[in-house]
């Protein structure tokens, strides 16, 4: 994750990260439900305090496309259920798509990462679901995590720095 400062102050890599002074941009809401965010802290938040365990798919949409809205665009948000069927929700450009793959963030980081993922022995050729807990997914999760690992350190980079957070699909819950 990123360690946002004020509008006119930058954080550099160089500088010592620690997680408390961070945000968690990843937030499970309920077994079925995950909420990622990228860009202004303040609307993500404003969302995240408007959406309870008990809300419905139908109002976290639409608490999320307005905190978008709102935003002027610059916070972005991924929506994950998985009730009666898996979705995914990309809160992007003005946009809420229905989409079977999301990003959000910064594009140089992005490609950094799919350039790491694409190498040899990167992500899965078949693009199924994958359990994370056998073989195959294993050896993804782990590419993914040196992937996302390389765009942390690359100093080219400095919008991205910090530490990850993961959370997985299990095929029946979030955790």
């Amino acid at each position: 994750t990123k360690l946002t400062a004020p509008d006119d102050q930058e954080f550099s890599k160089r500088q010592k990260n620690d997680a408390k002074e961070g945000v968690i941009k990843t937030t499970i809401i309920r077994p079925s439900c995950c909420i990622s965010f990228a860009g202004n802290v303040d609307f993500a938040e404003d969302a995240l305090k408007a959406i309870t365990p008990d809300s419905a798919t139908g109002e976290i949409i639409e608490i999320l496309r307005s905190q978008h809205e709102l935003a002027g665009q610059r916070t972005d948000f991924i929506l994950c259920v998985s009730e009666w069927e898996k979705r995914i929700y990309e809160f992007k450009n003005g946009q809420v798509t229905q989409v079977t793959a999301a990003w959000i963030g910064s594009q140089q980081a992005f490609n950094r990462f799919q350039s790491c993922m694409l190498t040899e022995g990167g992500a899965n050729s078949q693009g199924s679901f994958i359990s994370m807990s056998d073989a195959s997914g294993g050896n993804l999760f782990h590419k993914m995590t040196q992937a996302i690992d390389a765009v942390i350190q690359d100093e080219a980079i400095p919008e991205v720095a910090g530490f990850k957070i993961r959370v997985c699909f299990n095929g029946q819950r979030f955790k």
